[in-house]
């Protein structure tokens, strides 16, 4: 067990040392993340100012770049979730989305994404286009559609690590 009470890569479901286990861990941070983002995406919807909305369009952008990084990829990604935030104006919940991600982005970093394809967001654009004119219905389902889309996937990588 690492003393931050993450199981190492290659513990999954399992419990080492009465610490707290990897997928239990995985399924609070994706818990997290469907309460706080889709209010945020909200909230920033109706906030945003033009200057905005283009700097989320850019980061959305980005989070899609062909010839981008994995490592690259994971930053555009948490930097876009942590700029409706920061659009959104509830200071509490910037340090919040950005700590949810950097855990995701550590529990690929400790998984090695087992040569999987890299997960790529499809919903990105789509997320920035409701915000600037959705309504908070349409907002929200595309914020859960993202997060459910992106849980699944670490969820598949969990289960690939237990398969070999």
């Amino acid at each position: 067990m690492a003393p931050d009470g993450i199981a190492p890569s290659g513990a999954t479901g399992r419990s080492h040392g009465g610490g707290l286990r990897l997928d239990a861990h995985l399924q609070d941070t994706y818990r997290l993340r469907r309460l706080l983002e889709p209010e945020a995406a909200v909230l920033a919807s109706q906030r945003a100012r033009a200057e905005d909305l283009d700097r989320l369009d850019a980061l959305s952008a980005a989070t899609v770049a062909v010839n981008a990084s994995r490592a690259d990829l994971n930053e555009a990604n948490r930097l876009l979730h942590v700029a409706i935030a920061e659009v959104a104006r509830v200071s509490l919940m910037i340090p919040m989305i950005n700590t949810l991600h950097e855990e995701i982005e550590r529990f690929l970093n400790l998984r090695g994404e087992l040569g999987r394809p890299p997960y790529t967001s499809v919903n990105h654009g789509r997320l920035v286009e409701a915000i600037r004119g959705g309504s908070e219905e349409e907002i929200k389902q595309i914020a859960l559609e993202g997060i459910e889309r992106s849980r699944q996937y670490m969820l598949d990588t969990l289960l690939s690590g237990e398969q070999r």
